[in-house]
């Protein structure tokens, strides 16, 4: 199984900030992450399970991964952004998937 401190370590600045996106029916968001906990896959092939998150964004941004986590999405992910002109692009470090129900606000 492969550790999460084998993964390329990218300092964080106000370059590349740490973040999760979510790619959910052709829509994709992207929030600004303090701090993150998750259950390390079982096989290489599946995702990470999430266990706790803190994230910064706008509104809509928040109420969509919200409303993801709470159906059980396949669909989120973290790594570090990339700063653009305009936003950030982020670069997927890992893969993660939440449990329908099982978190609180």
């Amino acid at each position: 199984m492969k550790s999460y401190i084998d993964w390329k370590q990218v300092e964080e600045t106000n370059e590349n900030p740490k973040m999760v996106e979510l790619y959910m029916d052709q829509a994709l968001q992207s929030a600004f992450c303090y701090t993150m906990a998750v259950e390390p896959p079982e096989h290489e092939w599946q995702g990470s399970k999430l266990l706790l998150t803190i994230i910064a964004g706008n509104d809509s941004t928040l109420q969509a991964i919200k409303a993801a986590v709470d159906i059980g999405s396949g669909g989120l992910s973290f790594g570090h952004g990339e700063k653009q002109l305009t936003d950030y692009k982020v670069v997927q470090q890992f893969r993660m998937y939440s449990d329908k129900g099982k978190y609180e606000n």
